[in-house]
């Protein structure tokens, strides 16, 4: 643990002296720093390798009905509405819909094609983390 944390002390004490305006409004902060240390591309592609993995036929029906009420996946818009037909989460999270079930808003300037929530807009600063990917 004494190992942990003078690490953790270091990156931050490091950071802090690698900053640019030590004024920011956004101050330096233990969740910060845990962000900074979290090997989140590593761990993107682990989450990725695991989408991929084909679930047994038996298993599809659980899991898959799982995933679709955590995230609220709307199966009748679906070209294939059976959840036993997804082999992979990864093949229901891209799944293809009906033709016309989502229309595109012509009268606006930004259209986005994807299922998703606009969480938070605004400039950026210094020192500022959103999380982007869920």
């Amino acid at each position: 643990w004494v190992w942990l944390v003078w690490v953790f002390y270091s990156f931050v004490e490091s950071y802090d002296k690698k900053r640019k305006n030590p004024a920011s409004p956004h101050p330096m902060t233990w969740q910060l720093v845990a962000f900074l240390l979290i090997p989140t591309r590593s761990f993107s592609r682990i989450w990725g390798a695991v989408m991929e993995v084909e679930i047994h036929p038996w298993l599809r029906l659980p899991l898959l009905g799982l995933y679709k009420v955590i995230f609220g996946c709307n199966m009748e818009e679906a070209e294939i509405k059976e959840l036993r037909e997804y082999s992979s989460f990864q093949k229901l999270f891209e799944r293809k819909l009906r033709e016309g079930v989502r229309e595109i808003d012509t009268t606006h300037h930004l259209v986005s094609p994807a299922d998703g929530k606009i969480l938070h807009f605004g400039p950026i600063c210094e020192n500022t983390v959103e999380q982007v990917k869920g």
